[in-house]
């Protein structure tokens, strides 16, 4: 329940996800705001305690606004706005301190984080150029106030200011890390998507021709290396256009779904079965000969016929069955099982022939 809510919040009420080329920077954004909200409470407290109401004041100022900016990106979504907001209250609140602190070592402390803040919530480019020009501005103003500077033991605050500095700056660069790791992981998981899809027929979700191709390829580079047998058939529903043109496309593909169940439920765990083309299918069955390749091409053909006797359409499939031979090539063994496909449909179709 917790996990979800805190999902929730992350996302701003699942607005954003993981497809969003900004929803790392989203995420940053609703863990960065209510750390800074917590941390200037704290040290507004703190300064009101030494009796530092300057500082009390502006980090006051700079709670609210981070608490008005975590409200304005909740409500209107606006990624690089907010940013910027985050970055610009970083910069009022630390010249403040600058102003009323003057240049005590436990401030200075708070320089390196708002770069590192800047640079994740700003993105590569705008993060490079901010980074760069507070650098630059910064190293001119220590410079220029060089002779004023002011070397004191560290305090209970300074300690406290040292801490919080290095506590911003370890969760800005663990949550890059996992940042890092999560975008490695649905990388992954996009390349294995995208893996699958290359070689899945989109519509029956079976091999394409194009891994039906490779595996034949595969199939012959094992023969020569160890006289392992295997055929191939090639099916083709009887009178599919007319289907289409009857009934229309969507029954059409209904068809081609259920005779994909089908053959899943006919063929041996062995046999490897793709989507060849249009309303043709393949079966490379391996560790077999002609015979057995021609007894499932019949099983396959009767199962086939009796499934649809009670559809609107009577669908039937004719077969052409081939053995590869130690002289085929993938083009040979592929022309002889459609050549024999075509003899079966010559011959009256719902048929299996082999050559």
């Amino acid at each position: 329940m917790f996990s979800k809510l805190f999902n929730k919040y992350l996302t701003n009420d699942f607005r954003f996800t993981s497809e969003d080329l900004q929803f790392r920077r989203v995420r940053m954004i609703n863990c960065v705001l209510p750390i800074a909200i917590f941390v200037l409470f704290v040290f507004s407290f703190v300064a009101y305690a030494i009796e530092l109401y300057p500082v009390m004041v502006s980090n006051l100022i700079g709670g609210v606004l981070a608490f008005f900016a975590l409200y304005d990106f909740h409500k209107r979504h606006f990624v690089f706005f907010t940013a910027v907001l985050i970055v610009a209250i970083e910069i009022f609140v630390l010249l403040s301190l600058f102003w009323f602190v003057g240049f005590n070592h436990y401030v200075l402390v708070w320089i390196v984080v708002v770069p590192i803040s800047a640079y994740f919530l700003l993105g590569r480019k705008g993060g490079r150029i901010f980074t760069f020009s507070f650098s630059l501005m910064v190293l001119i103003f220590i410079f220029l106030n060089y002779a004023n500077w002011e070397t004191q033991g560290f305090t209970n605050v300074g300690l406290l200011n040292l801490g919080f500095s290095y506590l911003g700056m370890i969760l800005i660069i663990s949550y890059y890390e996992l940042s890092m790791q999560e975008a490695l992981k649905n990388l992954e998981r996009k390349n294995h998507e995208l893996a699958i899809l290359s070689i899945t027929d989109s519509l029956t979700g079976i091999y394409n021709r194009i891994k039906l191709d490779e595996i034949l390829f595969l199939e012959i580079s094992n023969y020569r290396k160890t006289g392992k047998d295997f055929a191939i058939l090639i099916g083709d529903i009887d009178f599919f256009k007319q289907i289409n043109d009857n009934y229309g496309h969507l029954y059409g593909d209904r068809v081609l779904k259920e005779i994909t169940q089908i053959m899943g439920e006919t063929i041996r765990e062995t046999d490897i079965c793709g989507r060849w083309g249009g309303e043709e299918f393949m079966i490379i069955c391996l560790n077999t000969q002609i015979g057995g390749a021609v007894f499932l091409a019949e099983k396959l053909r009767l199962a086939i016929e009796d499934f649809s006797r009670l559809a609107p359409h009577q669908v039937t499939m004719s077969f052409g069955v081939a053995q590869f031979e130690p002289l085929d090539t993938i083009e040979t063994l592929i022309k002889r099982a459609d050549d024999a496909l075509y003899l079966a449909k010559k011959r009256g179709r719902n048929r299996v022939e082999q050559l």
